[in-house]
C-alpha cells in the first residue's frame, strides 16, 4: 500500500486509477491500529508530509528496538535527501523500504526536504545500540565524520580487549 501511495503521488498511475487508489491507500492508513503496520514506511508517508509528530509515533510503535530504528533511519534518509541503494536480494528485510526511499526519493527535486529534522532523528539514533544506522546518513548530515569512523576502524591500537580483539600484539 505504502508503494501504491508513492506511486500515487509521482504520478506513475493512470489519471483514471489515480482517485481509485487514492481512496483504497487513504481507508488503509486509517484502519490501522496503533503498533499495527509497516513502521518504516508510515515513517517515511509521515516525513514526506511534514507531519513529525506523526512520524515519531509510527517509530516509537514498532515492536522491536530495530524496527525502531528502521523507521527513524528512514525518515531521517528521506528528509537528508540520502541516496538509497536498491537490493535484489529477496531475503533483505529492508528490501520494501529501500524501494519506498527510492520513490520518496524521486518525488523530490533532489534537496533535502528537512536537514534540521534529519539531524534530530540522527541524534536520537547516536544515543541508542542503533548508531549504526546513522552512518548511510553522514555523507550528507557530517561528511567530516567519515573521516574519524575511518581512523577509529584503522587505528590497531585502538582496542578495548587488549591484542586479541585486534591490537597490535607488540603493545603492552
Amino acid at each position: 500500500m505504502t508503494v501504491l501511495t508513492l506511486l500515487k503521488r509521482l504520478g506513475c498511475l493512470p489519471e483514471g486509477n489515480s482517485h481509485v487508489v487514492a481512496g483504497i491507500t487513504n481507508r488503509w492508513q486509517r484502519s490501522l491500529q496503533p503498533g499495527e503496520g509497516p513502521r518504516a514506511e508510515l515513517a517515511l508517508l509521515s516525513a514526506m508530509d511534514d507531519d513529525t509528530t506523526a512520524l515519531w509515533r509510527h517509530a516509537e510503535a514498532a515492536r522491536t528496538p530495530d524496527g525502531r530504528a528502521t523507521a527513524l533511519y528512514a525518515a531521517a534518509a528521506y528528509l537528508a535527501s540520502a541516496p538509497v541503494t536498491l537490493t535484489t536480494a529477496s531475503r533483505a528485510g529492508d528490501r520494501v523500504v529501500r524501494t519506498c526511499l527510492a520513490l520518496a526519493r524521486a518525488s523530490g527535486d533532489g534537496s533535502p526536504p528537512a536537514k534540521a529534522t534529519a539531524w534530530r532523528i540522527v541524534r536520537s539514533l547516536l544515543r541508542t545500540d542503533a548508531w549504526t544506522h546513522t552512518i548511510p546518513l553522514l555523507p550528507q548530515l557530517a561528511p567530516g565524520a567519515l573521516r574519524h569512523l575511518s581512523l577509529i576502524a584503522r587505528d590497531p591500537d585502538r582496542s578495548t580487549d587488549g591484542p586479541q580483539a585486534g591490537g597490535n600484539p607488540s603493545q603492552p
